[in-house]
């Protein structure tokens, strides 16, 4: 259900970054970002997509270039252009968990 996935969410960003106050409920708006390229999205559409949106989701297993670390550095630093502060989700999907993840678990680890 959607409630636990919020509250799932919410703890893993606690844990991770330490945040205390980490607050997902019906007015929450997460962003997938599920691209082949964060390069060749327009800054005008990156603003326009982030707008009131309180946490992004990169999905690292749909982007093109998730096996070359020097080009998925850029991905990364081209979306975070645009976060002005809000909180990055950096996720990356096996197959088994329904994303495009196909290598190894220690290729898998790398990302």
């Amino acid at each position: 259900d959607i409630e636990a996935l919020g509250l799932g969410l919410a703890r893993l960003l606690r844990q991770t970054w330490g945040w205390s106050k980490v607050h997902l409920g019906p007015d929450t708006f997460v962003l997938q970002v599920d691209v082949p390229s964060c390069l060749q999205v327009p800054g005008h559409a990156w603003r326009e997509a982030l707008e009131g949106i309180d946490v992004v989701e990169l999905r690292v297993d749909c982007l093109a270039s998730a096996q070359d670390e020097t080009q998925l550095a850029q991905e990364v630093a081209q979306l975070r252009r645009f976060l002005n502060g809000t909180p990055l989700l950096y996720t990356v999907r096996s197959v088994l968990q329904g994303g495009s993840f196909a290598a190894s678990e220690a290729e898998y680890l790398e990302l």
